[in-house]
């Protein structure tokens, strides 16, 4: 639209072009995706602040010229978390780390020892300290945060089942596609069996779909729009 551009003329262009039907309509969220839509963005934002907390651990190590973090693949997996525990805890000597290593580890001893001969300056082991404190609190946060995703899911499940709500095996039980790899940032409860009492179809299933990005797409309307596209895939295939 030509001209000073106002809130006004661009409500009234809006206006125009609805009257001509040249707009295509919206998705507007009913409460109940409305509320699983803002549990999931505030269970990313805290998945995206755990993250920095370990890249600031990161830096508290390579401070103190602690390498082990490029030896390992994660700072906080099993052997990653016994040594940042251990180092906070006061543990100095590299020798003394050595029974914390996983046996999956590939690196070798003496890659592995030379890792962790650091300078142990204060300041950065506070830090350190201080950002795996934070770490652990909203690791605890995101338990809290999925457990409200979880009974949102049960709801909008049971309004599928008339009212009935069943009960999902927990996910250690559930055999997952072994084509697709799990990924870490996956929620600890069993989003593939609500969505398919939700959907009426394992959306999981989908190519490129994994529980992380479709508990992000919380408008039906976009899970429809992907089902719709997979079947026609198969069809042509």
């Amino acid at each position: 639209m030509t001209g000073k551009k106002t809130d006004e003329s661009d409500a009234q262009w809006i206006q125009r072009l609805h009257s001509c039907g040249l707009l295509n309509s919206s998705f507007l969220p009913d409460d109940r995706i409305e509320t699983l839509r803002t549990l999931v963005r505030y269970r990313r934002s805290l998945s995206n602040d755990s993250s920095s907390y370990i890249l600031r651990m990161q830096k508290s190590l390579e401070l103190m010229n602690v390498k082990i973090h490029t030896v390992i693949s994660d700072l906080m997996g099993k052997t990653g978390t016994a040594i940042v525990e251990a180092i906070i805890n006061g543990e100095r000597k590299a020798e003394h780390f050595l029974p914390l290593v996983d046996g999956r580890i590939k690196a070798d001893r003496e890659t592995i020892l030379k890792s962790l001969e650091g300078n142990w300056r204060t300041e950065h082991l506070f830090l350190l300290k201080q950002s795996y404190t934070m770490y652990q609190f909203i690791q605890n946060q995101l338990l809290v945060c999925e457990q409200e995703v979880e009974k949102t899911l049960q709801l909008m499940a049971a309004e599928k089942q008339e009212g009935v709500i069943e009960n999902i095996a927990p996910k250690s039980t559930y055999s997952a596609n072994p084509l697709k790899k799990k990924t870490k940032n996956e929620p600890t409860f069993n989003t593939r069996e609500y969505l398919k009492m939700i959907h009426g179809t394992d959306v999981i299933a989908i190519y490129g779909i994994s529980e992380t990005v479709i508990t992000r797409w919380s408008g039906t309307k976009k899970i429809s729009l992907l089902m719709t596209m997979n079947s026609i895939k198969k069809n042509s295939d």
